[in-house]
């Protein structure tokens, strides 16, 4: 198969990814803040911002990021570490922050949906390596990617 069809299927496979999550890429990309939400929720979105924030800050003042906090149930301490695998994102989150200048609400939402986004890709392209015809590599990455956002739901 030529390069030209490889490309296409690739760029189908980033459209099919935007059309599905616009609504948290449009949270991505918009300008608007906390202030001018009309609602925000309460939910675990804001502990994990919270471990983002205080991670990169640790990072910003020389600190390891992987350091306890007693910010949040003083006078105990809590080991983000251990416990929330969305500490691997910090090193991504902090490039988000400064060059990009996102909030630290959009860099928390951008981390998950480019890790979605590139999941489909590396499997398209592993799946072509293994020599797998490119209209089923196609849909063989959908199904890789989209098979457990959908059993969530």
């Amino acid at each position: 198969m030529s390069k030209k069809i490889h490309v296409f299927l690739i760029s189908l496979l980033l459209i099919i990814h935007v059309g599905l999550n616009y609504n948290l890429w449009h949270e991505v990309v918009s300008t608007s803040t906390y202030s001018d939400q009309s609602q925000v929720y309460v939910n675990d979105g804001i502990i994990t911002e919270f471990v983002l924030e205080t991670a990169f800050n640790h990072i910003q003042t020389g600190k390891s990021p992987y350091d306890d906090t007693q910010k949040v149930f003083y006078p105990y301490s809590l080991n983000f570490t251990l416990s929330d695998p969305s500490i691997a994102g910090v090193p991504l989150y902090g490039v988000l922050r400064n060059i990009f200048a996102l909030s630290s609400y959009q860099a928390m939402l951008a981390i998950p949906l480019a890790a979605f986004m590139m999941t489909t890709v590396v499997m398209y392209v592993l799946l072509v390596r293994l020599h797998i015809h490119p209209h089923l590599a196609f849909i063989g990455s959908l199904l890789f990617t989209f098979t457990p956002y959908i059993s969530y739901k």
